[in-house]
């Protein structure tokens, strides 16, 4: 069973250096739909063990760490067996995986010396992250959402060892706290609360350099 599985994932990492992760995954959708009787049968996509299923799940978001988990949710659109199998409550050490992929978490130990998180609670903060940085890269601002998602920000910020920022910044989190201060200094009612408006603030003296800071305070 172990070498069955080996060459499904070796497969599957072939598909990958030669198409893209939407791609890969019509493949093998394609590929087992049908049945080969001269030498070996294919196996169903759904038949494919949980393991191997979560090592494909896996590659198809490797290879674009800056993107979201689309190629994981058309994997899980694929039927309801699949999605059973691959969801964040069924299978979180997959996106415990894709968090630690993307994000630093040896600088969350180091500073806040807290024991290792569970694999469920580095699923749920992936959750998390990848909502956050949805809406900045959409610049999607929702009154109730203000305030967990600029804790998140901050905390992402002063946890970072480079991996953090990387993704704050590929989403626009520049641009994004300029319009979010905008609309708050404008007095359009976006971050009435204190707290709210402290952390965007210091969100923006993280990620803008020092001449950015004085040219838009200044113009406001």
């Amino acid at each position: 069973m172990r070498k069955a599985n080996l060459r499904l994932v070796r497969a599957a990492i072939s598909l990958l250096e030669r198409h893209s992760a939407t791609h890969l995954l019509f493949s093998l959708k394609g590929a087992c739909s049908y049945d080969f009787t001269q030498s070996m049968m294919l196996p169903h996509l759904e038949s494919i063990p949980v393991d191997v299923l979560s090592q494909i799940a896996f590659f198809t978001v490797a290879s674009a760490p800056f993107s979201g988990l689309g190629a994981v949710l058309q994997l899980l659109l694929c039927s309801r067996n699949l999605h059973d199998a691959l969801s964040l409550k069924s299978c979180p050490q997959l996106y415990a995986r894709v968090f630690r992929s993307r994000f630093d978490l040896f600088a969350h130990h180091r500073r806040s010396k807290l024991a290792s998180p569970t694999t469920t609670n580095l699923a749920l903060e992936l959750q998390r992250r990848c909502a956050v940085l949805r809406s900045i890269r959409h610049r999607h601002i929702v009154d109730h959402n203000i305030l967990p998602d600029l804790w998140t920000i901050y905390l992402m910020l002063l946890e970072s060892d480079g991996m953090n920022e990387s993704q704050l910044h590929s989403a626009g989190i520049a641009q994004y706290i300029r319009m979010l201060l905008k609309r708050c200094l404008g007095q359009q009612g976006v971050l009435r609360d204190d707290t709210a408006r402290a952390l965007a603030i210091s969100v923006a003296c993280l990620v803008w350099s020092h001449s950015e800071a004085i040219a838009h305070f200044s113009s406001m």
